[in-house]
């Protein structure tokens, strides 16, 4: 194959295939062994591999279609997904497939290619979930709202009742009792209706300890009965700057995930903590803060992770769900929590021991607030770095660290980190290989909505002469590929 169309199948979301009529591959693209973890000789090999590497909810479905593109004309499209035993990553592919017959009619080889829909598949997934919860906090505030009146009413009748009765009458103790239920049951309602206000955005300061009572108080009705939920609150106040309404979600997240490991039967233990400094950590995600710190743990009592399972638990549609359901979405919201505040997840999962989630954020200095003017004297250097080789970015970023730089590697995503608002980068770094669509267009996407950032460019080795010239003249600075990660995290501070 001629080689600039070798490199831009290289870099192509997508895979290219050709089949003969025995359904035997005669040429497939590279990316299907990221995809399955199955090597391209392998797929050349055995035809049968194919199926075996399809989502078994989706194995029927994919069949019938090869069925049907052997009896009609076509051409034919499907939707299915590919699972990757090795990580249990899922990949949702879009297949386009033509099949190639003589004058006779028989098949001679089927031919097309599968484009890679994970990310629309995930927005699909996140909208379908955002309309839901709209319509779900339309409705729920009339029907507390209600419901409240009518708890208000027999605690009102229950109090007025009570004070009526001497104590040794028959009625006091229940009377009592209806009192502190209805009381309680109001309580509960107040909880749920936050839950459903309006999601501003807005930070402020709150007490960690608190936030754990109140949500635990929601999970111990929300969670099967067969899962024994306990807290654990630090002695003194552990003051945070966040957004509640996230900081409830994520925990909600991070219990729910861990209930489903169980399958719904167990034990999990809610944890918060203050440290003065973050230990050091083996499996996490997000940015490296420097100073004391407070820790959200959940503890669950179930099978725990295996080695490869910690190994990819952050990598984009990694899932540890049963059936293989889902994409990770709520550790993906739990990573873009901690990233977003400065903090860090990480997991830990002792063979047999369960899994511990932790959420690690700065500890409120209650300085958090100070007008933008202030705060642009205090508030640190924050890097987003994007690329294909995440080794080499990331010992940037450790680099970036130890300086006490806010360094986030994007990691699939990079387009959502930067899109963010809850995130505020003010450097840009990105390694630029020879056919990378993607970065080019993250770099472009930039500088077209004028974003306030210095762009950085390292090419990879061999790309130096490929580099476009409209990309490089977007660029602030421009670093080559044998520049050490300390050297380059030193170019990046001097900017």
């Amino acid at each position: 194959m001629d080689a600039p169309i070798d490199a831009v199948l290289q870099h192509w979301p997508g895979v290219l295939f050709r089949q003969g009529a025995d359904l035997k591959f005669r040429f497939i693209g590279n990316r299907i062994e990221e995809w399955t973890g199955q090597p391209v000789g392998k797929w050349m090999e055995q035809g049968g591999i194919f199926l075996g590497c399809i989502h078994e909810n989706d194995a029927a479905a994919v069949r019938e279609h090869l069925r049907r593109a052997e009896r009609e004309p076509g051409p034919f499209t499907i939707r299915f997904r590919f699972y990757n035993a090795a990580t249990g990553r899922v990949t949702h592919v879009s297949e386009f497939r033509r099949v190639i017959r003589d004058a006779s009619g028989q098949i001679q080889m089927q031919e097309g290619w599968w484009q890679d829909e994970t990310n629309t598949v995930r927005a699909e997934q996140r909208l379908e979930s955002a309309a839901w919860t709209e319509m779900l906090s339309r409705i729920t505030p009339g029907y507390a709202h209600d419901f409240n009146n009518a708890i208000a009413g027999v605690h009102g009748l229950s109090d007025a009742f009570l004070s009526q009765v001497e104590p040794d009458h028959a009625f006091h103790e229940g009377l009592g009792l209806m009192k502190r239920n209805t009381q309680q049951a109001a309580q509960m309602v107040q909880r749920l209706q936050q839950l459903h206000l309006p999601r501003t955005g807005e930070r402020n300061y709150h007490d960690l300890n608190a936030v754990v009572k109140d949500t635990a108080e929601i999970l111990r009705r929300g969670v099967s009965r067969s899962v024994e939920l306990r807290t654990e609150l630090a002695p003194e106040a552990l003051p945070v700057y966040a957004d509640l309404g996230r900081l409830q979600q994520t925990l909600l997240e991070m219990v729910f995930n861990a209930t489903e490991a169980m399958n719904d039967r167990g034990r999990i233990l809610i944890r918060a903590t203050a440290h003065a400094e973050r230990p050091a950590l083996v499996h996490f995600a997000g940015t490296s803060g420097i100073g004391a710190c407070v820790c959200l743990s959940v503890i669950d009592s179930g099978p725990g992770l295996t080695a490869r399972q910690l190994t990819t638990l952050f990598t984009a549609n990694a899932t540890t769900k049963p059936d293989r359901r889902g994409v990770g979405l709520g550790l993906r919201h739990a990573r873009k929590f901690a990233e977003a505040h400065g903090g860090v997840i990480s997991v830990d999962s002792p063979p047999g021991a369960g899994a511990t989630f932790q959420l690690w954020l700065p500890r409120a200095t209650f300085n958090e607030a100070q007008p933008p003017a202030v705060l642009a004297f205090t508030r640190p250097r924050q890097v987003l770095l994007a690329g294909k080789a995440p080794e080499i970015l990331g010992r940037i970023a450790d680099s970036l660290r130890g300086e006490g730089v806010v360094a986030v590697v994007a990691g699939d995503e990079p387009m959502t980190f930067l899109a963010d608002p809850d995130l505020a980068f003010d450097t840009l770094v990105v390694r630029v290989e020879a056919g990378d669509l993607q970065t080019a267009q993250l770099v472009h996407f930039a500088r077209q909505h004028r974003l306030p950032l210095r762009i950085i460019l390292q090419t990879a080795a061999g790309s130096e002469a490929g580099l476009e010239s409209k990309l490089a003249a977007k660029a602030d600075l421009i670093l080559p590929d044998d520049l050490e990660a300390d050297a380059v995290a030193r170019r990046i501070l001097a900017m």
